[in-house]
């Protein structure tokens, strides 16, 4: 049995990823072994110094609907909208306009996984506050599939930043007038 043996995308099992900032990762998973008729899950080390690939913080990013939803980040504006409040236009493009700075405030910070892989918590901080959502079930029927579907994108781009080493990629800057290849 070889405990260091890089496991294969279905022996992988993340439980939680967590974005401590914006350049490591603070990951909790397991690879699954066998031997024989036995099977083990081994912990994986945890924190990770590496900036993760842009593409990790687009597929959690793509959950950020649903963290708006659960804390109601449109509830302002459905009021002023409502007929009972008679706001004029300018006072909605205002309420618009407020609603829409505090949802492009919302940081996206990780997601812990069911060991079942049967939902998920996410992780954000909204005007500076950290803030954990109730568990996301898969099974919902209006939105489980692609809450899961979701999932499954971050632990694909967690899995290929700790065993393909996909990490964000050091930008080169070049004096004026020098293109990409000219120094040697």
């Amino acid at each position: 049995m070889n405990l260091q043996a890089k496991p294969t995308e279905a022996n992988f099992k993340l439980r939680t990823v967590k974005s401590i900032s914006r350049d490591n990762l603070q990951i909790k998973a397991f690879k699954t072994i066998a031997d024989g008729t036995s099977s083990y899950e081994i912990p994986e080390p945890s924190e990770y110094p590496l900036t993760p690939h842009p593409d990790f913080f687009a597929a959690l990013d793509k959950l950020k609907p649903y963290v708006v939803s659960h804390f109601a980040l449109k509830a302002p504006l459905t009021l002023v909208e409502s007929k009972d409040f008679h706001a004029n236009g300018a006072q909605k493009k205002i309420m618009e306009a407020f609603v829409n700075e505090i949802i492009g405030d919302v940081r996206l910070t990780g997601v812990s996984i069911d060991a079942d892989w049967k939902g998920v918590i996410v992780t954000s901080v909204i005007s500076g506050e950290s803030r954990n959502t109730k568990k996301l079930h898969f099974h919902n029927k209006e939105f489980g599939a692609d809450v899961e579907e979701i999932c499954d994108l971050i632990k694909d781009e967690t899995y290929k930043f700790l065993y393909e080493g996909k990490a964000a990629q050091l930008e080169v800057e070049y004096p004026e007038g020098v293109e990409m290849g000219e120094l040697v």
